[in-house]
């Protein structure tokens, strides 16, 4: 099931259906509508709040997803609005390049975050954690990995290897903690 707190429950991913994809996050229950506009799912579902104070509403809501819709209506989710991190005008969504990161052999787990160079520069920060201690990763060969299967702009410029990644008490990567230079 996908959905969020604003808007109640909006897709159902069933196996037994004919068209389930595993990849997705099901197709979206009787009387919700979704849309995806510049990327963006956009939920209109009859559970949904009316909006927030002092904002616009629009209809739907704007969940801040990243994601898709294939031909039979399943949604798939790519990525979070907050993560896209502009590099040189262009847009990197860092979960592509923290996948790719997590599928290096000397790789325990990565976080891409952005480092500001200027008010209106940034560049891109990997922080990894090695699989073994005795062999923790080494940055340039980090990113000849990347270099290897991304757009060059996508490359993070730094790689920084770390023991561990700073974590919320529900697990969630603190991203600001790894943002400093």
């Amino acid at each position: 099931m996908y959905g969020a707190t604003e808007i109640g429950s909006v897709t159902f991913s069933d196996p037994a259906c004919e068209h389930f994809n595993p990849a997705g996050v099901g197709r979206p229950f009787d009387g919700v509508d979704i849309k995806i506009v510049e990327g963006e799912v956009l939920v209109r579902a009859p559970s949904m709040f009316q909006g927030y104070l002092n904002e616009p509403a629009s209809g739907y809501f704007h969940t801040g997803d990243l994601g898709h819709l294939d031909e039979q209506g399943n949604l798939t989710i790519t990525g979070r609005l907050k993560l896209l991190i502009e590099v040189g005008g262009l847009k990197v969504n860092v979960l592509e390049v923290e996948d790719l990161l997590a599928q290096h052999p000397a790789v325990a787990e990565a976080a891409v975050v952005a480092v500001r160079v200027s008010d209106t520069v940034s560049r891109l920060k990997a922080v990894v954690t090695p699989k073994c201690s005795d062999r923790p990763p080494v940055p340039e060969e980090i990113r000849r990995f990347l270099r290897e299967r991304l757009t060059a702009y996508k490359v993070p410029r730094l790689v920084e290897v770390r023991d561990s990644l700073p974590r919320s008490p529900a697990g969630k990567i603190l991203r600001r903690q790894l943002e400093g230079t």
